[in-house]
């Protein structure tokens, strides 16, 4: 493994929790004002 492919597995597994959050709470936001209709 080169520096770079270790710097490239670093950024994937520091980033993908945080953009899983950042998913969840988008389709929270889209999913509120159909509540708020119903």
């Amino acid at each position: 493994m080169t520096t770079v492919d270790a710097m490239l597995a670093g950024a994937i597994l520091a980033w993908v929790p945080s953009f899983v959050v950042f998913l969840y709470i988008v389709r929270d936001l889209r999913n509120m004002p159909r509540e708020d209709l119903d």
